[in-house]
């Protein structure tokens, strides 16, 4: 492996630096602080996941074929804001589920970017581990007065899981108005790895979105409705699986332009029920303890922005809110008395104030500066189980019950950027940053020892901590890009020193022992506290294109997570890894052949009995064939040489009645053909 990773990397060095900027850094106007954006087509799987992992830093916590945890340089759930159609996201379940992630099917995705390294202060209200953006297909206005019938069709089928795939978007529109719909249905069984299959990993899902967008030279209007019904869908990392998900989104902005000045103002509302329960695609691993869990979110987004032009740049000020209400109980189908108030009337609301300017100082000088302010208010109601009957249960009940629950932090974050253009082709970037968050409602309010810990999927049963302090980052990045006529080159170092990091440490409640003890968990149970960390990398995008036929392209990345209070590593970090893919591109027709390779991974967290990994290299190849211009046919091999493989990220298994031991790494897909036809009308 070791031999394979520097050939790869040699070979991307070499070609980087004997040479055409790609299109997954844009530049806005004077705006250089870098944007990496995914290109979507050769993507197959239903899940968006890994359309992100295409990016330079990053990852995904994979627990299931439509549950994937962004993850980007080491930090991954609620660290990372992901924003969808200028909505913030919100998950219903308990365990993340239907992470953001989720509400992003990949083939409806227009763009999927994120902000490169520290996020501007305007992006997101808690990004401290940064900020994507994605952005659906509704269609498109057209050029002139007259009203035409624009849209697409995908259908593609997937060979590994027998996954079938269909969405339709059509609109209707002029210049100014438009009027849309799009509709997706996706199913598909359990895949298959080299041994056997992952069971259970199918699912269902449906997804209705309908709107409507106004458009002239100052005003700017839109309106969508999205209905998600997710059925059925595995999630093998954790003890429960995806019954169904109903999810409805609400979202709308409005833009006003006049002479040097912009205002947008962007709603939001969420709605979501989720069951899930251990027995119905799986074996339960105890008849006597069948459990179901339904769960609800309601969420709220509003965001006001102003911007003023200057002479020589911009500022921008405005403020933002979101409110979500989380609740989940937990049943037993097989005994009416049983019940656990796991989450109940769980509020958290985030009052945020932002100011941020970008100037061109002298004509080589870039500067880019934001601050902002979030005042964060969580509160929990009472709660109560029928197993408050033992002593330890009821102990933690009236403790959790009695305890000051309504919490505030008052946040602060703060961004500086300079970027020096020293020629045509050099520009070096300098970053600093303090970036902040409070504690998720999982570890603030889980009262109970459970495994409601927003998709940890370690196997330990956590508590909560009311009087979790808000983490800080510090961070520091450095690099540069070499720009030519056909090369492009961007690597990164980054640095984050994190006080107060939110982990699991060994809890030192009897009571929870107990009752964790009790329920037959044999690892000891963790409670959510705050310690120190400092996670550190490197990562660097890259291009070059030999001639108008051969092109290189790839990515290399690098992540440390440790503990500094003890000698230890954080939790379920990306090994080393790198892309390099050729293109061959001629009339109609291209070729890509993509290497990927993943380092082994010995950097494991002890405190939560993470198990090391194994590297390992896969080759996929894509061909497209464009019939004309609206048809285009994309087919492809995905895990060419059939490799038998365990992503360290892709969590452990919890399903009995698999093909894979409970508690062995969940392996990788199998060898996949893959078929896709794209219709543009």
């Amino acid at each position: 492996m070791k031999a394979f990773l520097i050939l790869i990397f040699a070979i991307s060095s070499y070609s980087a630096y004997a040479l055409h900027p790609i299109e997954e850094t844009h530049v806005e106007g004077i705006h250089q602080t870098h944007i990496l954006e995914a290109q979507p087509d050769n993507n197959i799987a239903a899940d968006s996941g890994e359309l992100l992992k295409q990016l330079a830093g990053a990852n995904t916590n994979k627990n299931g074929s439509l549950t994937s945890i962004a993850q980007y340089r080491g930090m991954y759930g609620d660290r990372i804001n992901i924003n969808i159609d200028a909505m913030n996201m919100t998950s219903g379940g308990p365990n993340a589920m239907d992470a953001p992630l989720h509400y992003a099917p990949a083939s409806l995705i227009s763009s999927l970017s994120i902000h490169r390294g520290i996020a501007p202060v305007s992006a997101a209200q808690q990004a401290i581990g940064g900020a994507i953006v994605i952005d659906t297909k509704q269609g498109e206005f057209s050029n002139n007065k007259n009203w035409q019938v624009n849209g697409e069709v995908n259908a593609a089928y997937s060979s590994v899981n027998n996954a079938n795939n269909i969405n339709v978007i059509s609109a209707v529109a002029n210049d100014k108005h438009k009027i849309f719909i799009s509709a997706l249905t996706q199913s598909a069984d359990d895949y298959q790895f080299p041994d056997g299959k992952v069971k259970p990993s199918g699912y269902e899902r449906e997804r209705l979105e309908s709107g409507y967008a106004f458009e002239n030279l100052q005003h700017a209007f839109s309106l969508q409705f999205t209905d998600n019904k997710t059925d059925d869908a595995g999630t093998p990392a954790l003890p429960m699986d995806i019954d169904t998900i109903y999810s409805q989104f609400i979202r709308s902005t409005y833009r006003f332009n006049i002479e040097a000045m912009e205002i947008n103002l962007k709603l939001g509302i969420t709605d979501i029920e989720h069951s899930m329960n251990n027995y119905k695609l799986r074996e339960a691993m105890n008849p006597l303890k069948l459990r179901e869990n339904f769960a609800t979110a309601n969420a709220e987004d509003l965001k006001l922005s102003l911007k003023f032009d200057t002479q020589n740049g911009f500022i921008s000020t405005g403020i933002d809110y979101h409110n979500s209400e989380h609740n989940s109980d937990i049943s037993d189908p097989s005994n009416n008395m049983f019940f656990i108030e796991n989450f109940n009337a769980v509020e958290n609301s985030i009052s945020g104030l932002f100011i941020e300017t970008q100037q061109q100082l002298t004509h080589t000088i870039l500067l880019d500066a934001g601050l902002r302010n979030n005042y964060v208010q969580s509160n929990a109601g009472i709660i109560d189980s029928s197993m408050a009957m033992m002593p330890a249960v009821k102990k933690l009940r009236d403790d959790f019950n009695n305890a000051q629950r309504m919490q505030s932090d008052n946040n602060i974050d703060a961004v500086l950027k300079l970027s020096f253009n020293t020629s045509h082709h050099w520009n070096f970037h300098t970053a600093i940053a303090q970036k902040t968050r409070s504690a998720s409602y999982q570890e603030r309010y889980l009262w109970l020892p459970l495994q409601s810990t927003g998709g940890l999927a370690d196997g330990f049963n956590y508590i909560g901590n009311i009087e979790l302090k808000p983490e800080i980052a510090r961070e520091l990045e450095l690099g540069f890009d070499w720009n030519t006529a056909s090369t492009f080159i961007s690597p990164r170092i980054y640095g984050r020193k994190i006080d107060n990091y939110i982990q699991g440490i060994p809890t030192e409640n009897t009571q929870a022992i107990m009752v964790s003890n009790a329920m037959g968990n044999a690892n000891p149970p963790l409670e959510f506290s705050n310690v120190e960390a400092v996670i550190m990398g490197f990562d660097m995008p890259w291009h070059h294109n030999f001639n108008e036929h051969w092109a290189l392209h790839g990515s290399f990345n690098m992540v440390r997570g440790e503990r500094r209070d003890i000698d230890d590593n954080l939790y379920r970090i990306a090994p080393d890894n790198m892309r390099l893919a050729a293109d061959y591109t001629i009339n109609q027709y291209s070729f890509s052949l993509e290497a990927v390779a993943y380092n082994k991974q010995q950097r494991v967290a002890k405190s939560n009995n993470e198990k090391e990994s194994s590297a390992y290299e896969l080759l996929n190849a894509y061909f497209h064939y464009a019939i004309n211009d609206d048809i285009k046919l994309i087919s492809g091999i995905e895990n060419l040489l059939d490799k038998n493989y365990q992503a360290h990220l892709g969590g452990t298994n919890r399903a009995k009645g698999n093909d894979v031991a409970i508690g062995a790494r969940l392996p990788g897909l199998g060898r996949n053909l893959f078929a896709k036809v794209n219709w543009q009308f």
